[in-house]
């Protein structure tokens, strides 16, 4: 009996970029299926022989962009824990310069003084630089924050999908129409692969 079989080149695409080692594994176990995991495959043969391959495939993808999202949301909390500290102790040296007007009177060196609240406010302007670089993306483009945020539905997403094609791999694939989840899962993985760029962080 045959069924429709859905493209994987997404799923496929996917972990050449994020879990190549794991797609390198999957083409050693299945080399009959040499052409189904390459890579720009479309093709979507009427195979049920194929099925439990592609699904293999598309659960390996979306299992690898969970825990990959999973890092990132580790990455983003350290990051912008470390600005805010950057900006705190911005404010706090802001501070202390403009307490130190008050007292600048009693100074007999006031060239000596403005050296000092000079080298202050310069070391304000570089944490405040450093701290907004702490939050940034690679592109330059908003923030970190608001990538991953971009990104947090699509982690979603595939925690469903997976769930879901595991369960029905478990009942040994009957055919009930859960054979259209290998295409969303497939394109899920395109819009997780446009979403990686927007979560690569500055160093």
């Amino acid at each position: 009996m045959t069924v429709q079989a859905y493209p994987i080149d997404e799923a496929v695409d996917l972990l050449s970029r994020i879990a190549p080692g794991t797609l390198d594994e999957l083409r050693a176990q299945h080399p009959d299926a040499k052409r189904l995991l390459a890579l720009g495959e479309t093709a979507a043969a009427q195979n049920d022989d194929a099925l439990p391959i592609r699904v293999e495939a598309v659960l390996s993808a979306l299992g690898a962009a969970i825990s990959s999202a999973g890092n990132s949301q580790e990455v983003v909390r350290a990051r912008v824990k470390s600005a805010r500290r950057m900006e705190t102790a911005a404010q706090v040296m802001t501070l202390i310069t403009s307490a130190s007007v008050w007292s600048s009177v009693a100074w007999s060196q006031a060239t000596v003084f403005k050296v000092i609240t000079g080298l202050i406010s310069v070391a304000v302007s570089i944490l405040l630089f450093l701290a907004a670089r702490r939050q940034s993306r690679a592109s330059g483009k908003g923030s970190l924050i608001e990538a991953f945020l971009t990104f947090v539905p699509m982690k979603i997403d595939a925690e469903i999908l997976h769930r879901d094609l595991t369960t029905w791999a478990k009942e040994r694939f009957p055919i009930d129409g859960r054979e259209k989840l290998v295409g969303e899962a497939n394109a899920l993985c395109r819009r997780i692969l446009l979403g990686v760029d927007l979560l690569k962080l500055d160093v």
